[in-house]
């Protein structure tokens, strides 16, 4: 199954609005990981499910990823993607004592050990280094690693940290949105 992993902290939430907003019928799952209040989660996944035509829930654990929808990660925990069973699941472990929540990272290198040429994964906007180490794992597994450019994204710091460590190719927002078009076509 094809996968479009999106990681984000301060400002991505704007940017996964945009994204999401030009998808359509798409064939596999989107995945995001933002840095945001557990108590907020809930208002997020509500307001995206009003902007795309796709299914937009909050991951539960175990529960079986189904084609053209989105799952965003649940803020409380650290989520991994499994290949239960051949169907790929995402399962939920406590929050260890990271200071993001969610673990980009964590999301991303679970994503390498399975999969990864299925997996296109975007670090969209943020501060800190979530998600860089993650992409080396996924780009040395083989798959697909970009990162928003300056211009688009809103807080250029995990993007720049990724684009400077040579994990993530650099990409304006419009490129990327056309990327996950196709990738997902």
């Amino acid at each position: 199954m094809k996968i479009v992993a999106l990681g984000t902290s301060a400002g991505g939430g704007v940017l996964i609005e945009k994204i999401l907003s030009q998808l359509q019928d798409i064939d596999g799952v989107i995945i995001i990981a933002i840095h945001l209040s557990p108590k907020h989660i809930d208002d997020f996944v509500k307001y995206l499910d009003t902007i795309t035509p796709l299914d937009v829930k909050k991951a539960r654990d175990f529960e079986p990823l189904k084609k053209g929808s989105v799952y965003v990660c649940d803020s409380a925990y650290d989520m991994q993607f499994r290949l239960v069973l051949h169907q790929g699941c995402l399962v939920a472990h406590k929050v260890q004592s990271s200071i993001y929540k969610p673990n980009i990272d964590v999301l991303f290198a679970s994503l390498a050990k399975n999969d990864p040429q299925q997996t296109l994964a975007i670090l969209l906007s943020g501060i800190g280094e979530d998600g860089v180490e993650g992409m080396r794992c996924l780009k040395n597994a083989g798959a697909y690693t970009f990162a928003c450019d300056e211009e688009s994204a809103v807080v250029y710091g995990m993007p720049r940290v990724a684009i400077e460590k040579r994990v993530a190719a650099k990409m304006d927002l419009t490129a990327l949105i056309e990327t996950v078009q196709k990738f997902l076509a």
